[in-house]
């Protein structure tokens, strides 16, 4: 079996070097994901909502990760383009049979407000 924190983190450093195919490896094809921006189903979906932030971010720095159960906890960092600049935010990734059935975002939404939906279609 292989560890669930390798699994999160794997996929969060796909993330960092603009890699969605990469994370699409990860991603179980029905996953789930919850953001104060966003609630959405589906690999497609999540990448596709994925593109279109990553132009905003210049790199992404984990912080801590920590597992428990099926669940990994991860806090990383996002340095956007101005007027964000640093983001902070905390996952908790659900992992079941080596890929990520479910992702829960926790952060200040406020910043994106402006760009919201351009980066969710609405």
């Amino acid at each position: 079996m292989t560890n669930i924190i390798d699994i999160a983190e794997a996929y969060y450093l796909a993330m960092a070097e603009k890699n969605t195919a990469e994370m699409g490896k990860y991603l179980h094809p029905n996953v789930h994901f919850v953001s104060p921006l966003a609630e959405m189903r589906g690999r497609g979906e999540v990448l596709d909502a994925t593109t279109k932030l990553l132009p905003f971010f210049k790199s992404l720095t984990i912080r801590e990760k920590i597992a428990a159960g099926d669940q990994v906890m991860i806090a990383y960092d996002i340095e956007n383009l101005p007027p964000i600049h640093n983001f902070p935010i905390t996952a908790i990734l659900t992992i079941e049979d080596s890929q990520i059935t479910k992702i829960v975002l926790f952060y200040n939404a406020r910043p994106f407000d402006v760009k919201k939906g351009n980066l969710f279609g609405q």
